[in-house]
């Protein structure tokens, strides 16, 4: 299923990304501080902040050390196994590497005192890495939620150390579809945020890719319907509500097909199949366009 070039939608200007002058801007900087490759580079910030560093120290001399210290929670999770996609010119965010850093600094002063909303991506993100990692490490995030949403100290390390090892673990798989597996939630997520700019935040858009996917992989894999439900409601733990919105079943689609057909040639989804197994799975377009009706209908205000 291909959509026509003249009918896919304008992806530049939808997607904030690290764009060319920000990367110029710390390439000068490294050139001006006579950085050499025998140096370290150290990156004081955010995932977007961290990823261009790490990504500018890479290239840098053939590759120069870098030490991050992630400021927030979403950074904190993804940092040392995924950065985040850049732009060059009209190809927005297809630029990714895995990233090569020396050392990744949690300090959880940082994020002890933040409000859900600061936290929130990176609370649904270590939802996505229990999912992915076992059925054992899924059926312990009711806990595990409890204690992050409280911000005890001990439940963020835990819940750290997990979605960093989780995360690894899909780096580190042989199967490029087992690799694709931190993309669950994803598709939909980019597609809602085209038909629908600026009105949800990324944690909300995140959130609501995961709950549309987990749905269709009921159909799609045979997800339990139990495993949708206690997604909902981890979701629910961690203070991420569902959206309401309004949106048309038909543009919706066309946007999760563009999304996919600028990364690849067929209409996959990283789907779960059950905790610990998330593949990328082909869904044909009726089942795809029914369950985007149904999703839809419930996220539409009464």
């Amino acid at each position: 299923m291909r959509a026509s070039p003249s009918r896919r939608l304008p992806w530049r200007a939808r997607r904030p990304t690290p764009r060319s002058p920000a990367r110029r801007s710390v390439y000068a900087a490294l050139g001006s501080a006579r950085i050499t490759s025998e140096d370290l580079v150290v990156a004081l910030g955010g995932h977007r902040a961290c990823s261009l560093a790490a990504f500018c120290a890479r290239t840098w001399c053939a590759g120069t050390a870098c030490a991050t210290v992630p400021t927030t929670f979403d950074a904190m999770v993804c940092t040392p196994t995924q950065m985040v996609p850049l732009s060059v010119g009209d190809a927005a965010a297809l630029v990714e590497l895995p990233p090569e850093i020396a050392l990744s600094l949690c300090d959880l002063t940082f994020i002890m005192d933040a409000d859900d909303a600061a936290c929130a991506l990176g609370a649904v993100k270590l939802v996505g890495a229990y999912l992915a990692e076992s059925r054992t490490c899924w059926d312990r995030l009711e806990q595990a939620a409890a204690g992050v949403a409280e911000r005890r100290e001990t439940s963020l390390i835990d819940a750290l150390c997990t979605a960093q090892t989780a995360r690894l673990n899909i780096a580190k798989s042989v199967s490029p579809s087992a690799r694709a597996a931190w993309r669950f939630g994803t598709m939909a997520a980019d597609a809602l945020r085209a038909c629908l700019p600026d009105a949800l935040d990324e944690a909300t858009l995140l959130a609501e890719g995961m709950r549309f996917e987990a749905r269709l992989a009921h159909e799609a894999t045979g997800f339990a319907l139990d495993d949708v439900f206690a997604l909902d409601d981890r979701l629910d733990d961690l203070h991420i509500e569902e959206a309401t919105f309004t949106l048309d079943a038909d543009r919706f689609c066309e946007a999760l097909v563009s999304e996919r057909l600028r990364h690849a040639n067929r209409l996959l989804f990283a789907l779960p199949k059950h905790p610990g197994t998330i593949r990328l799975t082909s869904v044909e377009p009726e089942v795809l366009h029914r369950h985007a009706a149904a999703y839809l209908a419930s996220r539409a205000a009464s």
